[in-house]
């Protein structure tokens, strides 16, 4: 495997930005305005249909997600994050906002990333949602913000969000104990923090992730000592035990690798070990036969 030709790391992540958290749910019952199961059927039957996947009425979830028990919307979800970035960083001059997710969200119709701008009082900022994409989702999202956001400067709000509600059995989340979780981050073009870079790769070989590891190592200067591997526990089976693994927990979904690398730079600030200090990242997933890495490389300590 050979990697493409290196572009420039553009891209900055501030680690003191990376806000993840787990959301208790709550019973939140649906509003009367769409109690109907048979109404809901009828769109779930649609839905299916849209995407060209047979309805099972057998699959069907409808009445206890009316029920609402242990629900957390995302509009619930990105008010506490805005919150909480908000009280960090300056929002005002957001030129974009994205929300990535797998699993959908608590509740119809509503538009998160709108709910955002409107909360944050923003004008001209560039919104929208990236989904279907399994646990890759953030890492298109951040493809997607290299792609679109300014080429001088510019700052971008990535929100990641997932919740353990759904209309219909699923076979892909529900081999898990799926939780309400989320994390939020600033994204910046030519900022300060952790410069990152998004990229694809085929995962299709057994020795994929191993060759792509060493290979961004010998681009980026890289060393096992100072770089934290954080992937699914499947991945990290067919790595070196002589790396620095972080594996993510199945049951945060796309906010897993957010989640350890919000935990591995905890640890650093507590540890004396200045290696530690100036660890670089490299996160890894895969869907539908293609892998996704991000690196995150510091260049001073955090």
């Amino acid at each position: 495997m050979t990697l493409p030709e290196a572009k420039p790391m553009t891209l900055s992540l501030h680690p003191a930005t990376l806000t993840c958290m787990p959301f208790a749910g709550t019973a939140t019952p649906q509003p009367p305005t769409i109690v109907s199961e048979a109404r809901v059927n009828h769109y779930l039957q649609a839905f299916c249909q849209a995407n060209g996947k047979p309805f099972v009425p057998e699959d069907s979830r409808v009445r206890e997600w009316l029920a609402g028990e242990n629900q957390v919307s995302f509009t619930t979800m990105a008010e506490v994050l805005v919150t909480q970035l908000g009280s960090k960083t300056d929002l005002s001059d957001l030129d974009m906002v994205i929300l990535a997710h797998w699993t959908p969200d608590a509740e119809l119709g509503q538009a998160v990333t709108n709910y955002v701008l409107h909360r944050l009082a923003l004008e001209d900022t560039f919104a929208f949602a990236l989904s279907d994409a399994g646990l890759v989702s953030p890492f298109m999202a951040l493809d997607c913000i290299d792609r679109y956001l300014p080429a001088q400067q510019g700052k971008a709000l990535l929100l990641v969000m997932d919740q353990n509600s759904l209309m219909s059995h699923s076979p892909a989340v529900d081999q898990h104990s799926v939780a309400n979780a989320a994390s939020g981050m600033i994204v910046e073009r030519h900022g300060s923090g952790l410069q990152i870079q998004t990229r694809t790769y085929d995962c299709t070989g057994a020795e994929a992730e191993s060759t792509l590891l060493q290979q961004l190592s010998e681009q980026f200067g890289l060393t096992p000592e100072s770089t934290t591997v954080i992937c699914e526990p499947e991945i990290a089976a067919r790595l070196s035990p002589q790396l620095h693994i972080r594996c993510t927990r199945p049951d945060l979904l796309c906010t897993a690798p957010f989640w350890e690398m919000q935990q591995a730079i905890a640890a650093g600030k507590d540890s004396t070990q200045l290696s530690v200090f100036t660890q670089h990242f490299v996160l890894l997933s895969q869907h539908q036969g293609k892998g996704y890495a991000l690196t995150a490389i510091s260049d001073h300590t955090l």
